[in-house]
């Protein structure tokens, strides 16, 4: 297709094309778009999700470039300088004022291609930062920061807060635009048919990756105990991942049987989100949380482990409940309140409704703009 007119403004790169950082650059890219910034895209194919390889052609229909390139999930240093390398390359003939990079993995390799370009802004959202997966991870981040960059922009006021305590960069360079979502195009979505069907009963929602990050397991225990007391409650998780066959073999051992449902992956994941009683969250670490923003935008109360994000989107028993992350037991009282107190439901849930209109695809794309612009004053 006919590249846009140069220079574009920003070039968005990204290895994590599936979830939230998935949603979030597809969100940001739209509402850049509809402020008039030109765009590309650089991307790896690997791992990504439905809604990315759908949305792909939606962005080239907004003259944004798209350009694929290969970079390994795991550390490896050779794969990452080849990537390095082939970025730079790709960089220098878009001719970006901004290089916004998004997640650890493209945050190392946009990096290292970004030595050799002075004129090239680095922009970098590491959207739950490495620090958080392993130590190695953490002293990855800490030598690249000494690479340098011109901003790093967190996602919320705690993750913010997180990487303040990393001493990644000055604190002038460290600034916080919240992710915003497009609340008209969630209860659109909420209002078709669900994939499978949904089970009747007191309906629990968990969405998002079977993987130790979101802590499926945790939830599969917690649920053993909720319908011990509330008997018609039911589970849902809406997504898939590696650990589907743990999930599915700790569901077994606790007999928990129809009471439990995996859907696997569904493209859209919300009519099962709007046929909750209450939705779940009961991750080890996150940036933001975009399940728990979209529960709330359908007048969803949420349940959620006190992490980064969710800790900013939730206000304790006004519009969900906040519990110790690894904290079973409160977990699982949380859920039995809500479950069996309909009227405190309805409560959480309408303020949650509420609340969610402070977060905007528009509001991010505009503060996000005011970024990159404050780049070169």
């Amino acid at each position: 297709m006919p590249r846009p007119c140069l220079p574009i403004d920003v070039v968005h790169v990204t290895r994590a094309t599936a979830g939230g950082v998935r949603r979030h650059v597809v969100d940001l890219i739209a509402g850049l778009n509809a402020l008039g910034v030109k765009q590309a895209l650089v991307h790896s194919s690997a791992g990504a999700d439905t809604p990315f390889v759908e949305a792909l052609p939606r962005m080239r229909a907004m003259s944004v470039e798209t350009v694929e390139l290969a970079m390994a999930r795991e550390i490896n240093p050779f794969a990452d300088l080849r990537a390095a390398a082939a970025l730079a390359k790709i960089v220098r003939g878009l001719s970006p004022r901004v290089m916004h990079l998004h997640s650890s993995k493209a945050g190392a390799i946009g990096r290292l291609g970004a030595l050799g370009m002075p004129n090239v802004r680095v922009v970098y959202s590491p959207h739950a930062s490495g620090a958080n997966i392993s130590r190695v991870y953490a002293l990855a981040e800490v030598a690249l920061a000494r690479l340098g960059v011109d901003r790093i922009v967190a996602v919320s006021a705690s993750e913010r807060a997180e990487l303040s305590e990393l001493h990644l960069v000055s604190e002038n360079k460290l600034v916080q635009v919240d992710c915003g979502i497009d609340a008209a195009e969630v209860q659109i979505l909420s209002q078709q048919l669900p994939a499978v069907a949904i089970p009747q009963g007191k309906l629990v929602v968990a969405v998002g990756r079977l993987a130790e990050q979101k802590n499926p397991l945790f939830l599969v225990d917690c649920a053993a105990e909720v319908v011990a007391r509330v008997p018609e409650a039911r589970f849902v998780w809406v997504g898939d991942g590696e650990l589907r066959d743990a999930v599915n073999a700790r569901v077994a051992q606790l007999s928990l049987g129809e009471r439990w449902t995996t859907t696997g992956w569904v493209s859209n994941p919300f009519p099962f989100m709007y046929g909750a009683t209450v939705c779940a969250l009961p991750s080890r670490y996150e940036s933001f949380g975009y399940t728990t923003l979209e529960a709330m935008v359908l007048g969803k109360p949420v349940v959620a482990t006190a992490v980064a994000g969710s800790r900013d989107l939730i206000v304790p028993d006004e519009t969900g409940e906040l519990t110790p992350p690894g904290n079973r037991t409160a977990f699982t009282e949380a859920l039995v309140r809500v479950l069996t107190d309909p009227e405190r439901a309805a409560r959480l849930g309408s303020a949650a409704a509420v609340r969610a209109r402070i977060f905007s695809r528009e509001r991010m794309a505009t503060e996000m703009l005011a970024v990159y612009r404050s780049l070169s004053s």
